[in-house]
Protein backbone atom coordinates (compact mmCIF):
# COMPACT_ATOMS: atom_id res chain seq x y z
CA UNK A 1 0.00 0.00 0.00
CA UNK A 2 1.39 3.49 -0.88
CA UNK A 3 2.28 5.68 2.33
CA UNK A 4 -0.89 8.05 1.30
CA UNK A 5 -3.39 5.57 1.20
CA UNK A 6 -2.37 4.04 4.48
CA UNK A 7 -4.44 5.08 7.45
CA UNK A 8 -2.44 4.08 10.46
CA UNK A 9 -2.98 6.70 12.96
CA UNK A 10 -7.04 8.48 13.44
CA UNK A 11 -8.92 5.52 11.73
CA UNK A 12 -11.70 5.30 13.75
CA UNK A 13 -12.38 9.29 12.73
CA UNK A 14 -12.13 8.34 9.25
CA UNK A 15 -14.18 6.20 9.27
CA UNK A 16 -16.71 7.66 11.36
CA UNK A 17 -16.16 10.93 9.10
CA UNK A 18 -17.06 8.81 5.90
CA UNK A 19 -20.32 6.82 7.37
CA UNK A 20 -21.65 10.10 9.03
CA UNK A 21 -21.34 11.84 5.39
CA UNK A 22 -22.76 9.45 3.04
CA UNK A 23 -19.33 7.96 1.94
CA UNK A 24 -17.86 5.20 0.92
CA UNK A 25 -14.54 3.48 0.03
CA UNK A 26 -13.55 1.85 -3.06
CA UNK A 27 -10.59 -0.58 -3.62
CA UNK A 28 -7.58 -0.35 -6.20
CA UNK A 29 -5.36 -3.04 -6.41
CA UNK A 30 -1.04 -2.24 -7.21
CA UNK A 31 -2.20 -3.88 -10.81
CA UNK A 32 -4.52 -0.68 -11.49
CA UNK A 33 -2.59 1.64 -9.72
CA UNK A 34 0.27 0.91 -12.37
CA UNK A 35 -1.88 1.10 -15.22
CA UNK A 36 -3.36 4.31 -14.05
CA UNK A 37 -0.05 6.20 -13.04
CA UNK A 38 0.46 5.07 -16.77
CA UNK A 39 -2.25 6.59 -18.57
CA UNK A 40 -2.33 9.61 -16.90
CA UNK A 41 1.62 10.19 -18.04
CA UNK A 42 0.31 9.75 -21.66
CA UNK A 43 -2.42 12.24 -20.79
CA UNK A 44 0.97 14.70 -19.65
CA UNK A 45 -0.04 13.90 -16.09
CA UNK A 46 3.27 13.16 -14.20
CA UNK A 47 1.57 12.33 -10.54
CA UNK A 48 2.53 10.10 -7.99
CA UNK A 49 1.26 6.56 -7.29
CA UNK A 50 -1.08 7.53 -4.36
CA UNK A 51 -2.70 10.03 -7.23
CA UNK A 52 -2.99 7.37 -9.26
CA UNK A 53 -5.08 5.99 -7.31
CA UNK A 54 -7.51 8.35 -9.09
CA UNK A 55 -7.80 7.25 -12.49
CA UNK A 56 -9.23 3.37 -11.42
CA UNK A 57 -11.91 5.08 -9.10
CA UNK A 58 -13.01 7.34 -11.67
CA UNK A 59 -13.95 3.86 -13.45
CA UNK A 60 -15.89 2.51 -10.35
CA UNK A 61 -18.43 5.92 -9.55
CA UNK A 62 -20.94 7.82 -11.69
CA UNK A 63 -22.35 11.20 -11.58
CA UNK A 64 -20.21 14.51 -10.58
CA UNK A 65 -17.67 13.82 -9.17
CA UNK A 66 -14.30 16.01 -8.10
CA UNK A 67 -10.69 14.25 -8.71
CA UNK A 68 -7.92 15.55 -6.61
CA UNK A 69 -4.43 14.56 -8.55
CA UNK A 70 -1.41 15.78 -5.88
CA UNK A 71 2.31 14.79 -5.47
CA UNK A 72 5.18 14.90 -8.25
CA UNK A 73 5.69 11.68 -10.39
CA UNK A 74 9.22 12.65 -9.61
CA UNK A 75 9.09 10.74 -6.31
CA UNK A 76 7.95 7.75 -7.89
CA UNK A 77 10.66 5.21 -8.36
CA UNK A 78 10.67 3.46 -12.36
CA UNK A 79 10.08 -0.11 -11.97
Amino acid sequence: MHNGTAIAENGDAVLAAVSESGGGFLVVDEAAIRAGHNALARLGLYVELTSAVVWEALSQVSGDVVAILTGSGLKTPVA
